[in-house]
């Protein structure tokens, strides 16, 4: 909901309750707290669908023989700090014949703290 929405009610409230409209004043006002209700549950339902998705996401490539998703299939070289190897090989889908190899960069994205 926009700010100016938020405005025009408060302002509306105002004017009603100067003219002794004290009903109709209080169903404004309560018409603002159910919007500011609605929009924080909208949030929250925003974030857990992002974690659905992600777990969503998670169960695809967990398993490939039903979601025929790409899949990891093994790591190669030398290992670092975090216990990551160098090299790991991706099955296209389950039941293919062959593999591609992807090399480690130096690059991090990070969730932490969203």
């Amino acid at each position: 909901m926009t700010d100016d929405l938020m405005h025009r009610l408060d302002t509306c409230w105002s004017m009603l309750e100067e003219e002794g409209f004290y009903t109709r004043a209080n169903t404004v006002m309560l018409a603002k707290n159910r919007i500011e209700e609605l929009e924080a549950e909208n949030e929250k339902l925003r974030k857990a669908l992002d974690v659905y998705q992600r777990e969503r996401d998670r169960f695809r490539h967990a398993n490939p023989e039903i979601t025929g998703e790409y899949f990891l299939t093994g790591g190669h070289g030398e290992r670092d700090d975090n216990l990551l190897p160098e090299f790991v090989t991706v099955c296209a889908a389950y039941g293919a014949g062959w593999e591609q190899v992807y090399q480690k960069t130096e690059r991090t994205v990070s969730y932490e703290g969203s």
